[in-house]
């Protein structure tokens, strides 16, 4: 009886860990409709709110102009943003050819 009962404690946790990946996969937000959807000028908090936060960021400050270097990541996916003044400079993507 105990055999079984731990059989089906294993069988439930490999199968909600499972669904687990699969969801948290299919709901990232690292895709190419998001992407699409930053223009130069946007503000960074429109982005961050669009794409969740950045997984690094580097800055430099000059006076009074700002610039920040903001990378996300997803699987084999990266979006980098530049930042001047807390608005969209220049974006790129590499092998964003997610869903």
């Amino acid at each position: 009886m105990a055999m079984k009962k731990r059989w089906f404690q294993w069988w439930c946790f490999f199968w909600g860990y499972c669904s687990a990946v699969i969801l948290l996969s299919a709901c990232s937000r690292i895709n190419q409709d998001n992407y699409n959807r930053i223009h130069a000028g946007m503000l960074k908090s429109k982005v961050i709110a669009l794409l969740g936060a950045p997984d690094s960021t580097s800055g430099l400050h000059l006076g009074s102009t700002t610039a920040e270097d903001c990378h996300w990541c997803f699987a084999d996916a990266n979006i980098d943003i530049i930042f001047v003044n807390q608005r969209v400079s220049v974006k790129t993507n590499s092998d964003v050819v997610l869903s």
